[in-house]
């Protein structure tokens, strides 16, 4: 049957105990996929970023939208449509959303594109596609620094990108594991000092 096409977000503390929570429908966005999939939170700026993407196999490749809330009462203020990009699909199924190091939001997504949003704090917040990588079905990054760290299927391996000129990240790094490892998660370990990645599947 029909999974449903909207969800929303709920704040709950230590203990599982739920502070608040809220609805993303959006009456504007009424055709649209709104399957809440990631956010980040930003409290200097009182707002939260999520992604609307899904992973019910029928739904996998409508997410098209990325919502912006007020983090004080988890009120819905602005739904829009991500950046589309010269291969017209790179916008598709926006998933990690991660805060960069000048404060704006870089967002993956499993059509292999990096959108970053800025002006989060304003009634107009903006997306553009500032990086495509090749091929489709991106994982989970990770920011370190000035780097966001991509797992790339295509590659059977990670892209490393420098994101200190952030409306135009460049490629300085990438790593080949082997010609059948499928990358899928990755995490930074500060105390170590070690990036920790996963496979997608077993081959």
């Amino acid at each position: 049957g029909h999974t449903g096409t909207s969800g929303g977000l709920v704040e709950i503390d230590d203990l599982g105990k739920v502070i608040r929570s809220a609805s993303n429908a959006d009456p504007a966005f009424g055709s649209a996929l709104l399957m809440p999939y990631g956010l980040v939170v930003i409290p200097a700026l009182d707002r939260v970023v999520s992604t609307n993407s899904s992973m019910h196999d029928e739904d996998i490749f409508s997410g098209v939208t990325y919502q912006v809330w007020r983090l004080s009462d988890l009120k819905l203020l602005k739904t829009a449509y991500l950046d589309v990009g010269e291969n017209r699909y790179a916008q598709i199924s926006p998933e990690e959303p991660r805060l960069g190091p000048d404060g704006s939001v870089f967002v993956q997504t499993l059509g292999c594109g990096i959108e970053r949003i800025t002006s989060i704090k304003t009634s107009a917040p903006h997306s553009q596609l500032v990086f495509s990588f090749p091929g489709n079905w991106c994982g989970v990054p990770t920011i370190v620094g000035h780097y966001l760290i991509q797992s790339v299927p295509a590659v059977h391996g990670f892209i490393v990108l420098d994101i200190s000129v952030a409306a135009k990240p460049k490629e300085v790094s990438r790593l080949t594991l082997s010609d059948v490892y499928h990358p899928h998660w990755t995490a930074w370990d500060p105390k170590t000092q070690r990036l920790v990645v996963t496979s997608g599947h077993t081959p």
